[in-house]
């Protein structure tokens, strides 16, 4: 027995391959399948008369006969079998120390193994991992003070371009120089 408001409509099917219905076939909403394609097409005639393709699997997946579980997402094989998987790990950690490459800090939720959370920054805070350099448009020391070492413990030049300033006393480290490129200034306050 229908429900108020509702129609019931009839479901129809062929077993013979690339059958398509026509619209005097079916009546406004109703549904037809055709079993024997590879696609297991279904058709549906709307509501000015014009069957229409509306589901197809042109690839012929063969789809799991079960639910999957909360949290879980549909996975291929590669040759067309689909399963359910879970999802257990989001981006590996890795320690770069050589490349060359300005990249965006990630500020994450675990110190090794996988995040599932990746914060990034923008272009006005990058890293380069092979010198350690941190580049920011604007340092701000909210507790009004920039702390540096009173060592200087690895040669370092001052690039033409750059300045550098530091806050005494400063000693370099045995063995180790500051190169203070020409033109360029090392002031020690």
């Amino acid at each position: 027995m229908a429900q108020a408001g509702y129609t019931p409509i009839s479901l129809y099917h062929s077993t013979t391959a690339t059958t398509v219905p026509s619209n005097t076939n079916l009546v406004a909403g109703e549904l037809a399948l055709n079993i024997a394609n590879n696609d297991m097409s279904m058709y549906m005639e709307n509501a000015s008369g014009t069957v229409k393709l509306f589901f197809n699997n042109p690839a012929a997946l063969k789809y799991p006969t079960a639910d999957g579980t909360n949290g879980q997402a549909m996975v291929t094989n590669g040759a067309g079998v689909l399963s359910w998987t879970t999802i257990t790990s989001g981006a590996t950690i890795t320690n770069d120390t050589s490349s060359s490459t300005d990249y965006y800090p990630a500020f994450l939720q675990a110190t090794s193994g996988s995040a599932l959370n990746i914060y990034t920054s923008n272009a006005k805070l990058l890293y380069k991992p092979s010198t350690g350099e941190l580049k920011a448009s604007e340092i701000v020391a909210s507790n009004g003070l920039l702390v540096n070492s009173t060592t200087v413990s690895a040669s370092y030049t001052i690039a033409s371009g750059t300045n550098a300033m530091s806050v005494g006393p400063i000693t370099v480290a045995s063995g180790q120089n500051v190169t203070v490129s020409s033109g360029q200034r090392w002031v020690v306050i």
